[in-house]
């Protein structure tokens, strides 16, 4: 046929994905960069509307290896901790989330299922990842 993935997927019973784009994110790089990381301070992170309406928003505390995320999922509140790891660069520290449930650095974590978590876990959620 037309091969791998040609189909209409989502159709005939089958599951549809939830592209990484569509989920709300946090980018450490951006936190990094507008030097938002400072050990022992707290900031309020927001998603907008085109309208400049808050849609979401979260309460960050920053500790010197992991940042505390507060905010509230399907109507329950959630507090959790995600580990900060570093890596030397030619011109300093990069900082990682440590992503909760694949255990992977990466620069972005997504909201999908209430928690912030990697593309891999938020996307393809096998029991192997999570």
């Amino acid at each position: 046929m037309n091969g791998y993935g040609s189909g209409l997927y989502g159709s005939g019973g089958m599951k549809s994905k939830t592209s990484a784009e569509a989920c709300r994110s946090i980018d450490i790089r951006r936190w990094q960069r507008e030097k938002m990381l400072k050990p022992a301070s707290t900031f309020t992170w927001g998603w907008f509307d085109d309208s400049g309406e808050t849609m979401a928003s979260i309460s960050v505390i920053v500790r010197k290896e992991y940042v505390t995320l507060a905010y509230n999922a399907n109507g329950q509140p959630v507090r959790t901790d995600i580990l900060i790891a570093e890596t030397k660069t030619g011109f300093g520290q990069r900082k990682w989330f440590c992503c909760p449930g694949y255990s992977t650095k990466a620069a972005l974590l997504y909201v999908n299922t209430g928690l912030f978590k990697c593309r891999k876990c938020q996307i393809w959620r096998t029991a192997a990842a999570c």
